[in-house]
């Protein structure tokens, strides 16, 4: 079922070494939680990424590899696809492996961000991606930068953290803080939704 609409690309990449006794027919019911998702009626019909430049889901037969790069129109219940298709993947997997998935926001349009702020916006970037996303995934939780514009930095929450009571508090006392201190042009930060 193609998801019209949808407020995510979602984007899955890595390599995961199989056992060498592993059928392409495991590989299929492995992976049934992904091409299901995608709305495919096969792993055949389903391997191809959104992205023609993107080799999608292929599997390496010589070196035993199933090699991800694939991207598909989607929203949070895909983390339901991903649970489901990491813990049958792991039954194959001859060792383990980093799968990256990165929840990319169609609404948001890096060319609405005033260009005089580009260094400014690659700064809270950068911050968000090595300092705030792996302490709130610690906790189930992503955080999703939406904008900024006048030293206001928009973010939303998702995962965990959306319905945790204390998240208003981490975004403004912690999140807001670290910004403001390494940003100085950051003077504020607001919580927003979908």
């Amino acid at each position: 079922m193609p998801r019209y609409n949808a407020p995510f690309e979602i984007h899955v990449h890595g390599d995961v070494p199989l056992r060498s006794d592993v059928s392409f027919e495991q590989i299929q019911e492995a992976l049934k939680p992904l091409w299901k998702y995608a709305g495919a009626r096969s792993l055949a019909d389903g391997a191809t990424s959104v992205y023609e430049e993107e080799p999608g889901i292929r599997f390496e037969q010589k070196e035993h590899m199933l090699q991800i790069c694939w991207t598909v129109a989607g929203d949070e219940d895909f983390r339901q696809a991903l649970d489901e298709m990491c813990m049958a993947l792991n039954e194959l997997a001859e060792q383990g492996a980093a799968l990256e998935v990165t929840f990319y926001d169609t609404d948001f349009d890096e060319e609405d961000i005033d260009e005089a702020d580009r260094e400014v916006v690659d700064q809270i970037k950068e911050l968000l991606d090595t300092r705030v996303r792996p302490a709130v995934a610690g906790d189930g939780g992503d955080i999703v930068f939406r904008g900024y514009r006048e030293g206001v930095v928009r973010l939303h929450m998702q995962g965990s953290c959306s319905g945790c009571p204390s998240s208003s508090a981490t975004l403004k006392h912690g999140i807001e803080n670290m910004l403001k201190h390494y940003v100085p042009e950051v003077i504020a930060v607001e919580q927003v939704e979908f």
